[in-house]
């Protein structure tokens, strides 16, 4: 068809593009198929994101994963492991649907580098070793394991997952993604139910229901979670869909810094770089965000808010766990 085409099109252009701004000494077919094949990559980033979105007591959490997470586990220090290992899987998914392309081969995992305008540095990865780590993996046999090969080895400093639609809004991961991730925490949470998926068996529900608070009901912890996950999920990809619909545009997934490494404009550094990539394809730039804090964030990068909207979930009490309402909408026009 005529986007199959025009996608193949975009495609060399769009190589082109990121073989221009990875450096010379890349050679991004390599790169990408070396990172499917190595699973302490793919874990160090899960884990790098999971590290960045749900917080610890020195860095803010994510405002949208603290709100789905509920009020069961809201402290990041108290919680630590039970936020991670929820966390860490969601993005287990999302990132092995990235990784293997099942939705959408246009997209692009951007690490913060230490290169600049010259090209000079431009593969050497910004690297630090976490204060702070998961230690349990959840296997397929059901049991956590503690691995010891993650202490003393570094994660990426920065992370950024980044769509490309150059035929207008097409559903990249979430309308496969979420519903998987909501099947989890319905009944098929016990055994899992995913072929080969990393999340574990029978024992997983018991650790977890072991890990939060005695006066929490398991059941209605996980059904809240799931509640919320829709309005966090589909309601954002109903929001791109009607703001963007047939333009062409980046969406900006997913944009992570490690609670270690702040303070070194990592987070300036990926935005900028983006950036040059948007206004050298001439693409408008899309993202949705939560909280005053991270929209100034992304002001400064030239996005501009379209649309403010709010996350309700019809289980939750008000007076315990209010609705998220500081969601914001926002696109970056291209510079010509």
């Amino acid at each position: 068809g005529c986007c199959a085409s025009s996608n193949a099109a975009f495609r060399v252009e769009f190589d082109n593009v990121i073989q221009r701004h990875c450096g010379p000494g890349t050679d991004i077919k390599a790169e990408r198929q070396a990172i499917k094949k190595d699973v302490n990559r793919q874990e160090d980033m899960i884990e790098q994101l999971a590290l960045s979105f749900s917080g610890t007591k020195d860095s803010v959490a994510c405002p949208v994963v603290d709100w789905v997470l509920g009020p069961e586990i809201s402290d990041p220090d108290k919680h630590f492991e039970l936020r991670m290992r929820n966390v860490s899987q969601t993005y287990r998914f999302i990132y092995t649907d990235v990784n293997y392309g099942s939705t959408n081969d246009l997209c692009e995992v951007f690490l913060a580098t230490k290169g600049d305008d010259n090209g000079s540095n431009a593969n050497d990865i910004i690297e630090c070793v976490p204060k702070k780590r998961q230690t349990m993996f959840p296997t397929n046999n059901g049991n956590n394991k503690i691995n010891p090969s993650v202490q003393g080895r570094p994660l990426p400093g920065g992370a950024m997952i980044v769509f490309f639609f150059p035929n207008g809004y097409e559903d990249p991961t979430c309308g496969a993604i979420w519903n998987i991730i909501k099947g989890i925490y319905s009944k098929r949470f016990k055994n899992g139910n995913l072929p080969g998926s990393y999340w574990g068996g029978d024992k997983i529900e018991d650790e977890i229901r072991k890990d939060l608070d005695p006066e929490y009901d398991f059941k209605k912890w996980k059904k809240g979670v799931r509640s919320r996950l829709g309005p966090a999920g589909d309601g954002a990809e109903m929001k791109r869909k009607k703001i963007m619909g047939k333009i062409p545009h980046i969406y900006t997934a997913i944009v992570t810094t490690l609670p270690d490494c702040q303070g070194q404009k990592i987070c300036s550094r990926m935005m900028r770089q983006l950036n040059k990539i948007a206004d050298e394809l001439q693409m408008a730039c899309y993202l949705e965000t939560g909280g005053e804090r991270h929209k100034q964030i992304y002001e400064r990068y030239g996005y501009k808010v379209v649309e403010t909207w709010s996350m309700v979930s019809k289980l939750d009490d008000p007076t315990v766990w209010p609705s998220y309402d500081g969601m914001y909408s926002m696109v970056r026009e291209p510079e010509k």
